[in-house]
């Protein structure tokens, strides 16, 4: 898949324990000039569990953004490879009696991005703002519903923060 905000996106609904099963498997993603879109992700999975792995997503502003809400089931992100501009994996929105998250053998680097010719023409395009690069952002609700205390495991991934873009 080429030069998509959003390639991969399922979005379960919120609080509708929106079921399991879910298997992305073995993609090829490029963003393209969509490496600069603030709301650019390569795959966006909410409110549904299963597991992501095996892909490769590149030139992405975000790389792997999975949000179970309070879905029981658990989730597994493994093996995929994921140049970001921002953020490379991202744990969000796992509020109490979500299933634990487990994140390992991931491979996450800073893609290049120089915000230049069709770059800086994609919607929401970063500017001159500069930004904190994380190779691994988790942002849990754990205050937010009933049940467990949300976990997300983080094992064995790797992280390469080298750039030599001036943002």
């Amino acid at each position: 898949m080429y030069s998509s905000e959003e390639p991969i996106r399922i979005l379960a609904g919120f609080g509708l324990k929106g079921g399991t099963g879910l298997l992305i498997e073995g993609n090829y993603i490029d963003g393209g000039p969509n490496v600069n879109a603030m709301f650019g992700r390569g795959i966006y999975a909410g409110g549904t569990s299963g597991v992501i792995q095996d892909n490769v997503i590149e030139n992405v502003n975000l790389g792997i953004q999975y949000m179970p809400y309070d879905n029981p089931g658990e989730g597994l992100i493994q093996r995929n490879i994921v140049t970001a501009n921002n953020i490379g994996l991202y744990n969000n929105f796992q509020t109490l009696g979500a299933g634990p998250v487990t994140w390992k053998d991931n491979e996450v680097s800073i893609a290049d991005n120089d915000r230049a010719g069709t770059k800086a023409q994609v919607d929401f395009a970063w500017s001159n703002e500069l930004l904190n690069f994380r190779g691994i952002f988790a942002f849990t609700f754990g205050t937010q519903g009933s049940g467990a205390a949300p976990e997300a495991f983080f094992l064995n991934n790797k992280l390469d923060g080298a750039t030599t873009s001036s943002f």
